[in-house]
């Protein structure tokens, strides 16, 4: 079933077993950082099965994310995935609110807040390309090879007196 949507009602989810995949505009995710940004729609597929009185969850998304390398300032992409597991009732119930890891709003799973929490909490706080793919350090490194950047420390000059 493919789907392009923000929420999902539990009553969707038909037999005792399952598959659904679809596409979350990027213009559902407003809570992100500006200088992180989501560059394209989210795919996310989700498995649930029915075992005895609950539903088992599995939800996963991707995000393609662009940001500045700290190090450097140059821009780069990067790929983020979240995935969440949970246990839920099939009679909504029964379920204590601290045991929500799926949003949940009159029976119908929140996706978009879901899979937006996740990547919120799975992006970099710095963010930085790989250290061979960084212009400054590959730059920092060849100055240091080649000699023409000593550089100087307070801790220098205690060298020199051993």
């Amino acid at each position: 079933m493919d789907r392009s949507t923000s929420k999902l009602a539990l009553s969707d989810l038909k037999g005792t077993s399952g598959q659904l995949e679809g596409t979350i505009l990027i213009t559902e995710f407003v809570r992100m950082p500006t200088e992180i940004s989501l560059i394209e729609d989210v795919e996310f597929h989700l498995n649930y099965q029915l075992v005895e009185d609950n539903f088992e969850i599995q939800l996963k998304g991707v995000g393609k994310f662009k940001t500045k390398c700290m190090r450097c300032l140059g821009g780069f992409t990067f790929f983020e995935k979240a995935e969440i597991t949970a246990r839920m009732p099939v009679d909504q119930q029964k379920q204590a609110a601290n045991e929500e890891i799926l949003l949940l709003d009159n029976g119908e799973i929140n996706l978009v807040e879901t899979l937006e929490d996740e990547f919120l909490l799975c992006l970099p706080m710095v963010p930085k390309h790989n250290i061979d793919d960084c212009d400054s350090y590959m730059t920092e490194a060849m100055r240091s090879d080649s000699g023409l950047e000593k550089k100087k420390t307070p801790f220098a000059v205690l060298k020199d007196l051993l």
